[in-house]
C-alpha cells in the first residue's frame, strides 16, 4: 500500500516535470524567436512603434521609439534564451508574466479596434492578424501561468555565477547584433524585395487567384409609395428590383470589401515621374514602373524615402558613384516620397546625375532599411543591396555585373 502510494507520487511528480519542462521550452522558443527576428530588423521594430504611437496620438514619443525597440527585442530575447536553457528561470518567468500582463489586453483591444493591421509580434518574418495574435497569447498565456505555478519546482543545472555571466554575454551581443543590422542591412531579409526577387512577377496574380470582392448597399425609393430600403448589389440582383422603374436609387455607398483575395507579395511598387519633363525626359506624373522593370540589363535605385531626413555624406557617395558608372549606361533612378519642393531643392544643391520618382514612403522603407540605400537590379530582378553605410566603389560594384 504505501509502496503504491509511493509509486503513484513519483509519476504524478515526473509528470508536473514533464510538464513543467515541456512549457518552458515551448514559452522560452517563442519569446527567442520573437526577440530574434525583432533584433534582425531593429528598423522594422522602429516603424511599427511609430505606427503605435500614431494610432493612439502619442507621436511625440517618436524619439525614442528606436531607443524602445532595442530594449524589448533584447528583453524577449533574454527572457526566452534564459527559459530554455534554465538560466535564472525563477526571476524570469516573472519576466514572461509581466509580458503576458500588458501585451495580451493590448492585442485584445488591437484584434477589436484594429488601429494597427499587424502587431508586428515577429517582424515579417510571420505575419499574423490581430485575432491569431490575440489567440497565440491566450495560448502562451497558460503555459506562462503554469510554469510560474510551478516556478520552484524548477531544477537549477549550472551554478548562479555561471547563469549570470552566460545571461549577461548573450544580453550584450543581442544589442551588439541589433546595432550591426541596423547600421547596416538586416542579416536576414525577411521582405518581399530581398535579393534574387523579380520584382514584375512578384507583383502577378497568379492564374485562378480569388481577387478582393466588394459589395455597394444602395438606397432606394418608390416614386409611387414613398417606401424605402437598402439592398447590397448581390441582392439588387437577385431580387432583379431593378426591372421596376419605380424604385429608384437615391444613394451609393463606397465599395466595401467582404472578402479578401489573393495579395502578391508585392502589390504597391510604383515609379511616377516626379519632375517636369524638361528635366527627366517623362511627363510628370508619368508611371514608368513596366518600362523600368521590363528593361534588359543593368540598373540601380536610389533608395531615400524622405531627402530632407537623408543621410547627406551617404547621397554624395551615391552620387559620385552614378557619375562614375555614367559612361557604362547603368540606369540610375531616385524613388523617394518626397514633396516636389524637397525634390528641386536637393536638385540645386548637388545636382545629381539621375532623376526622381515618386513611391510610397511606405513602400520604399520596405524595400530597403536604409535612407539613402542602393538597390541593383539585372532584368527587373534584386541582384544586390547596399546600406548608405555601405556603399561600394566603383571597383567593388562591378563585382556584382555578371
Amino acid at each position: 500500500m504505501i509502496n503504491n502510494l509511493a509509486t503513484e507520487n513519483k509519476t504524478k511528480q515526473n509528470l508536473k516535470q514533464i510538464l513543467l519542462i515541456f512549457s518552458r521550452i515551448f514559452v522560452g522558443a517563442v519569446f527567442t524567436f520573437s526577440g530574434f527576428v525583432k533584433a534582425v530588423d531593429p528598423q522594422g521594430s522602429y516603424i511599427k512603434f511609430v505606427d503605435y504611437f500614431n494610432a493612439f496620438g502619442m507621436q511625440a514619443l517618436e524619439p525614442v521609439a528606436l531607443p524602445l525597440a532595442f530594449l524589448l527585442s533584447a528583453a524577449e530575447f533574454i527572457t526566452g534564451f534564459a527559459l530554455l536553457f534554465n538560466l535564472r528561470s525563477q526571476l524570469f518567468t516573472w519576466f514572461a508574466l509581466a509580458f503576458m500582463a500588458i501585451f495580451t489586453p493590448l492585442t485584445f483591444y488591437l484584434a477589436l479596434e484594429n488601429p494597427v493591421t499587424d502587431c508586428g509580434c515577429f517582424g515579417d518574418a510571420w505575419v499574423i492578424t490581430n485575432w491569431e495574435t490575440f489567440w497565440k497569447n491566450i495560448v502562451i498565456t497558460l503555459f506562462t501561468l503554469l510554469i510560474f505555478g510551478l516556478r520552484k519546482e524548477t531544477k537549477q543545472w549550472f551554478k548562479p555565477a555561471v547563469q549570470n555571466i552566460t545571461i549577461s554575454i548573450f544580453l550584450l551581443g543581442s544589442f551588439v547584433f541589433q546595432y550591426y543590422n541596423n547600421e547596416h542591412l538586416p542579416v536576414i531579409d525577411f521582405r518581399p524585395y530581398k535579393i534574387g526577387t523579380n520584382i514584375k512577377q512578384n507583383m502577378q496574380m497568379p492564374e485562378g487567384a480569388k481577387s478582393d470582392k466588394f459589395l455597394v448597399v444602395y438606397k432606394l425609393k418608390h416614386q409611387k409609395t414613398g417606401e424605402t430600403k437598402e439592398l447590397d448589389s448581390e441582392k439588387y440582383i437577385e431580387t432583379k428590383i431593378w426591372e421596376d422603374t419605380l424604385w429608384q436609387i437615391t444613394e451609393t455607398s463606397e465599395p466595401i470589401l467582404i472578402e479578401e483575395g489573393y495579395k502578391p507579395p508585392i502589390h504597391d511598387f510604383e515609379l511616377i515621374s516626379a519632375e517636369p519633363e524638361q528635366i527627366s525626359g517623362y511627363a510628370e506624373g508619368e508611371d514608368i514602373t513596366n518600362k523600368v522593370l521590363d528593361s534588359k540589363g543593368f540598373s540601380v535605385f536610389v533608395i531615400a524615402y524622405d531627402l530632407k531626413k537623408a543621410n547627406k555624406k551617404h547621397l554624395l557617395a551615391a552620387n559620385k558613384l552614378a557619375e562614375e558608372l555614367k559612361k557604362d549606361s547603368i540606369k540610375f533612378y531616385c524613388l523617394t516620397s518626397s514633396l516636389a519642393n524637397d525634390i528641386e531643392k536637393y536638385r540645386e544643391q548637388v545636382n545629381p546625375p539621375y532623376n526622381f520618382f515618386s513611391t510610397d514612403a511606405i513602400t520604399l522603407k520596405t524595400i530597403i532599411r536604409a535612407n539613402p540605400g542602393l538597390v541593383l537590379l539585372k532584368n527587373g530582378t534584386v541582384v544586390m543591396k547596399w546600406h548608405g553605410n555601405d556603399i561600394p566603389t566603383k571597383k567593388e560594384f562591378n563585382t556584382f555585373l555578371k
